[in-house]
């Protein structure tokens, strides 16, 4: 619980000034990573969908906008001050949880998300197990978060920026603000598990076709599993 505090803290400071930083922060990137994320995620109309840790809700009311009038989108986040600037859509709804306890029933979703939110969760079997849980048979997991660059020079060069401009870029749009968010959010980039780790966690807690997509040489990378269908 002590994880779950600070980063609740966290967040909570940088709230107001979240998507502007993340905008800044990515060279403007942010916004192709989201619509790439939430094209490989393969929505049809009308279905249920869970996007946790949702935060200001930008890729919930991408994901609205592609489940369609028929469809149903709730994003779920645990800070109550990202909820309070989140995204409006059509068939999306918010609500307040643990990622690690998803609040619903079994077999309530055909997908479930999350986006760059894996490296600030304490149990990421868990969060997986929670997913598995609720998604109906054949339904899928879909996850995207940021890593190191495999690449040793293109590494090396990615953490001098993380450690040293993410703060910078962070005094400069909210000046009144501490740096230590900043510095926390290049942390956990920096000391967050590679992409085959995250793959292995997502087949070992019950996913099968686990398949992984890099969206950027920055270390984005795309996970998606499935549920397996009920052998009758």
């Amino acid at each position: 619980m002590v994880k779950e505090h600070y980063i609740k803290r966290i967040f909570a400071e940088v709230a107001p000034v979240y998507d502007r930083f993340n905008l800044l922060a990515s060279w403007g990137n942010v916004w192709l990573w989201q619509r790439r994320f939430v094209r490989l995620c393969r929505i049809q109309p009308g279905m249920r969908v869970l996007d946790v840790c949702c935060g200001t809700g930008k890729v919930s009311a991408l994901l609205a906008h592609r489940a369609g009038a028929d469809g149903c989108v709730i994003g779920l986040d645990f800070s109550d001050d990202m909820l309070r600037r989140a995204a409006v859509a059509r068939g999306l709804s918010y609500t307040r949880g643990d990622a690690l306890h998803l609040p619903f029933q079994d077999a309530s979703f055909h997908l479930v998300t999350s986006s760059f939110a894996l490296r600030n969760l304490s149990c990421l079997y868990s969060f997986m197990e929670q997913a598995h849980r609720v998604l109906v048979p054949g339904g899928r997991l879909c996850v995207m978060d940021m890593y190191l660059p495999a690449v040793a020079w293109v590494r090396t060069v990615y953490t001098l920026y993380l450690r040293h401009a993410l703060p910078l870029i962070g005094r400069i749009i909210n000046p009144r603000a501490s740096c230590q968010p900043y510095r926390y959010l290049a942390a956990s980039i920096t000391g967050f598990a590679d992409p085959e780790r995250v793959s292995t966690v997502m087949a070992s807690s019950g996913f099968v076709h686990v398949r992984m997509h890099r969206l950027s040489v920055f270390g984005v990378y795309m996970h998606e599993g499935i549920k397996a269908e009920r052998i009758s």
